[in-house]
């Protein structure tokens, strides 16, 4: 039977590890989540909720994974704890557990946020055709990304994320026009360097060194010449 409420508190549900899917698809016209301080959470699939508009996961201090997939008035998702969350947008910052992010067909997202995950390995994005700005920064672990269809993206920013091993995916990306990528010490991931000196023959690419100034470009062909086999 299908619930009529539009806004489901759950805030300072200490003992709540995870939400069954089926039980939120119940909710036909929800609206509003609100999971603040739910610290035990682990993990939470956002999967066709039509009307879903805002989610609040500040204090979600455990959360590992979230999927967000089929959700077309999703409009925001909140980790940060903003008075006012911000539109169009998914902040995802300082959640220390957290691993794996993936968010498919949510056509209103403009902007995703994912800063200070030290423990993120895995990001999926696709089919979100409203993206613009992508902005991945201090997750030191993430290894992995995936990308397709992201028809209005235009820049992407990764920051000291030097363990990433394959970023291909970015030339699916036919509207994306610059990938900043910035690193705090010399890099020695080989098969990040290879992957970006392709990548920087299709897309304006700029890679700075912040350890020598926050304008120190470097050049990665001969930072390959120096790392071993």
């Amino acid at each position: 039977e299908a619930l009529s409420a539009t806004e489901l508190c759950l805030y300072f549900a200490k003992n709540l590890q995870v939400i069954d899917l089926d039980y939120l698809q119940l909710f036909k016209h929800l609206l509003i989540l609100d999971l603040k301080f739910c610290e035990r959470i682990t993990r939470l699939e956002l999967n066709r909720l039509p009307y879903l508009d805002t989610v609040l996961l500040y204090g979600c201090n455990n959360l590992e994974v979230l999927t967000v997939e089929d959700c077309p008035h999703l409009n925001s998702v909140d980790a940060a704890g903003l008075e006012i969350p911000k539109a169009n947008s998914i902040v995802l910052v300082e959640l220390n557990q957290f691993r794996l992010f993936t968010a498919k067909q949510c056509p209103k997202l403009a902007t995703i946020f994912l800063i200070a995950l030290p423990t993120l390995f895995f990001v999926s994005i696709h089919d979100c055709s409203a993206l613009k700005m992508l902005s991945i920064e201090t997750c030191k672990t993430l290894q992995v990304t995936s990308f397709s269809n992201l028809d209005s993206i235009e820049g992407i920013q990764i920051k000291f994320s030097p363990n990433l091993k394959s970023i291909q995916s970015l030339l699916n990306l036919k509207s994306l026009q610059t990938l900043f990528f910035i690193f705090k010490d010399e890099p020695t991931n080989k098969a990040l360097i290879q992957n970006l000196i392709e990548i920087q023959q299709h897309i304006d690419l700029i890679v700075y060194l912040k350890k020598r100034g926050p304008c120190y470009s470097i050049n990665l062909e001969k930072c390959l010449l120096y790392l071993p086999d």
